[in-house]
């Protein structure tokens, strides 16, 4: 059975391009202004869980640490699984 994806090997191109594109829908979203719900609650935490809908292989976690280096926010992140990983609905995938 042919694949419907080519697989893409991590390297220090694809983590430049990542970042680009980070920076590009920053730029897009805030139109170079601030978010404004930031700036209003300065000092507030909050944390998040992110979960798997359903049952599959994890794909795209890597990518994960650059969105939060690139973003350079004070984020702490706990990646709980790995590309490729076989996973069940509901599985921790990280938390931030």
């Amino acid at each position: 059975m042919a694949k419907d994806f080519q697989q893409l090997h991590w390297d220090a191109a694809i983590e430049d391009d990542l970042r680009a594109l980070v920076r590009l829908a920053v730029r897009e979203d805030l139109d170079r202004q601030h978010d404004w719900t930031t700036v209003a609650l300065p000092d507030a935490l909050g944390s998040a869980a992110m979960v798997a809908r359903g049952p599959g292989v994890v794909a795209g976690l890597r990518a994960l640490p650059v969105f939060v280096d690139e973003m350079q926010a004070a984020i702490d992140l706990d990646l709980r699984a790995t590309d490729g990983d076989k996973i069940a609905a509901g599985a921790l995938l990280a938390q931030l």
